[in-house]
């Protein structure tokens, strides 16, 4: 039973026609395929940007934090030095 499927098959292949591409085929693949790099390029675009936002906050956020560490150093500085002057009795001008 198997071989006389496959014969049929095989039949049915050997007569099939000889196929040809259209005259328009190039033409459409090529558009399939730009479409294909314009999305990919979209994509990308779309990632790199997303990257960048996130790599800017990051970096905005360690300023920022720098920025108030030195800030609270300073103010603490000035707090422990003025609490310094007034145990020791010392006259501010």
């Amino acid at each position: 039973m198997k071989s006389q499927h496959i014969n049929k098959i095989l039949e049915e292949f050997d007569a099939l026609e000889n196929i040809s591409p259209s005259e328009s085929w190039d033409l459409v693949f090529q558009k399939k395929l730009h479409a294909t790099r314009l999305s990919k390029s979209n994509t990308i675009i779309k990632i790199n940007t997303l990257m960048l936002i996130l790599v800017t906050l990051n970096i905005a956020y360690i300023w920022n934090t720098v920025t108030n560490d030195k800030l609270e150093v300073n103010e603490n500085r000035g707090f422990n030095l003025e609490t310094i002057s007034n145990e020791l009795l010392i006259p501010q001008n």
